[in-house]
């Protein structure tokens, strides 16, 4: 049975799932962040909560507003399932809105970025 050397051992990438229904947003993100971790994209709410069924990442990035199920509601679907509950969630939004941020962390999120994406 082959083994690897003590130094030589296989680490796995941490998973990340980037919901955004801007195409080009999720694009960049994935792109910056494709070397160090294993990234799944999708572009709405409905496919997130599908994706998880067989994805299950080590963290999310949550747009907030997208059509028909925003980012909040997505939330609170992940935090209302113990299979995803624990997973931790930051929003990442060109809004600067506080109420925004307040409720984002009231729902769950673990951190909230406004215009992350205007850095890449």
């Amino acid at each position: 049975m082959f083994e690897f050397p003590e130094n030589q051992k296989i680490v796995e990438r941490a998973k990340i799932l980037v919901v955004d229904d801007e195409p080009l947003n999720t694009e960049l993100l994935a792109f910056s962040l494709e070397t160090d971790y294993l990234i799944r994209a999708v572009h709405s709410g409905e496919q997130a909560l599908e994706s998880l069924t067989r994805f299950i990442p080590d963290l999310i990035l949550l747009d907030i507003r997208m059509p028909k199920m925003d980012g909040f509601e997505v939330l609170r679907r992940l935090k209302a399932n113990k299979q995803t509950a624990n997973i931790p969630v930051i929003f990442v939004t060109g809004e600067d809105s506080t109420d925004d941020e307040v409720k984002g962390f009231e729902l769950g999120a673990v951190d909230y970025e406004k215009n992350l994406l205007k850095c890449l």
